[in-house]
């Protein structure tokens, strides 16, 4: 018995009880009809809307946030978010139909019952609690039994996210006459993902039948980076774990809406990270370098750490250091990224599970372009000046960047960034993220509270 044949007959199991505790007749007599927002929402839009998702563990991935607070994460995609995804089965992905109920309070944006719907009762059921889109899975229901439950849901208001794995999935949802189709690039029987897959099954669309469905691309999809390459294929995405198991969730929700990111580096004191934080800084960069003026001590790291945990991402900085040693300090500070600004290989990177920026001086055009098979999150551009490493405070010429590679979303810019030139910088290739240190300092070391406002503020102006 595969998951997803399990699944069903839990949930089979579970509809009989819910029967007995709320009958159907009941939710129908309360039952308001909705106005497919769920479907106009993403309709109306000129981009690619984001569809964030609420879970706190999965059967792939185990416990992913068991701690989460519904209240804190649906006000945080109330602002980021165009709808939100609510997983309610409860047995194998720790969710509640009251979490429907819940999020309703707090938020305005659309909702769609994440479950494994086999009867029509969880339809009704959805939208007596609150939800205006139900996910339907193809490889659970008949072609006849799709097409029924989409004119349920059709009769009420709500909309059908339709979701297919492979190309004879795909089939069958386009001849149930799906609005709305999901394709999972994460296979239910296996749990084996390839983000490719959404391309691949796209093209298998009939150009007259594409113009008049909306397309959602499904799970492995955790970075700006994977959003840009679906940009122009996809009408929407829908994001959840990458959200959900973030170090600080609203900069990656920040980072998947296209939002470039500040990263304030070289803070040496707890003041300052407090100060960077408060402005609205979305990394700080602690230097681990001996050679640099803002180099750090681990007790003196792990202090400025502790003061501002779970608020911004804290990203260790090193120069051709021993991976030994800086898992060590990893470790003991509690770092989310660490920054290779030396001349460390490939082969080293690959060595570190911690998600990573490597650091290029560059030198010459195109000069990057070598770094992109590295297994980084992000590359950061910087000056180059012989012999200076872990940041050099010099302006990159223009006659190095080239445009194209910042439209990636895997590529940052540093060097030589003040309040005066970041916004015309940002407006021109919009980075990823930008990373200032001197720029926004009194003297090495000091960071200066009205600079490090400037630059954060004339950074989100785009």
């Amino acid at each position: 018995m595969n998951f997803l044949e399990k699944i069903a007959e839990s949930t089979e199991a579970q509809v009989i009880m819910k029967k007995k505790i709320l009958p159907l007749d009941k939710i129908m007599r309360n039952v308001k009809k909705g106005n497919h927002a769920f479907l106009n929402t993403i309709k109306g839009k000129n981009k690619l809307s984001v569809i964030a998702e609420f879970k706190k563990s999965s059967p792939s991935a185990g416990k992913i946030n068991s701690s989460a607070n519904l209240k804190q994460f649906i006000k945080l995609y109330d602002e980021y978010a165009d709808c939100i995804s609510i997983l309610t089965e409860e047995k194998y992905f720790s969710g509640k139909i009251s979490y429907i109920a819940d999020a309703k309070k707090i938020t305005k944006n659309p909702l769609l019952r994440k479950d494994f719907i086999i009867d029509e009762y969880q339809i009704y059921e959805a939208r007596y609690f609150g939800a205006d889109a139900v996910l339907l899975i193809e490889k659970l229901l008949s072609k006849k039994m799709l097409e029924y439950f989409i004119s349920i849901a059709d009769s009420i208001g709500m909309d059908c996210l339709v979701e297919c794995h492979d190309i004879r999935g795909l089939k069958k949802v386009l001849d149930s006459g799906a609005k709305i189709i999901g394709i999972n690039n994460r296979n239910l029987e296996t749990f084996k993902e390839d983000f490719g897959n959404t391309e691949k099954l796209v093209k298998k669309i009939p150009i007259k039948k594409r113009k008049d469905v909306i397309i959602v691309s499904e799970s492995s999809i955790d970075s700006i980076e994977k959003i840009r390459k679906l940009q122009g294929k996809v009408d929407a995405v829908l994001v959840g774990s990458a959200i959900m198991s973030a170090p600080v969730p609203r900069v990656k929700l920040r980072e998947i809406n296209g939002k470039t990111l500040t990263k304030i580096c070289g803070i040496t004191t707890e003041s300052d990270a407090k100060q960077a934080v408060s402005l609205g800084a979305d990394f700080i960069g602690l230097n681990f370098y001996s050679k640099s003026p803002r180099f750090v001590s681990v007790k003196k790291a792990k202090i400025i750490a502790n003061a501002v945990k779970g608020k911004c991402v804290l990203v260790g900085v090193f120069v051709d250091e021993s991976s030994v040693k800086v898992k060590r300090i990893a470790k003991t500070v509690g770092l989310n990224m660490l920054q290779f600004s030396g001349n460390e290989s490939e082969s080293y990177v690959k060595k570190f599970k911690i998600p990573s920026i490597k650091a290029v001086r560059l030198s010459k055009k195109n000069g990057i372009k070598k770094y992109f098979k590295y297994k980084t999150n992000f590359l950061l551009i910087d000056a180059f000046e012989k012999g200076l490493f872990g940041g050099t405070g010099k302006t990159v010429s223009k006659n190095l960047l080239n445009k194209s590679i910042f439209s990636t979303g895997k590529v940052a810019l540093s060097g030589g960034l003040t309040p005066e030139n970041i916004t015309d910088l940002v407006r021109q290739y919009n980075p990823v993220f930008v990373d200032v240190c001197s720029g926004v300092e009194s003297f090495p070391g000091k960071k200066s509270f009205s600079k490090m406002k400037s630059f954060i503020r004339y950074t989100q102006v785009i």
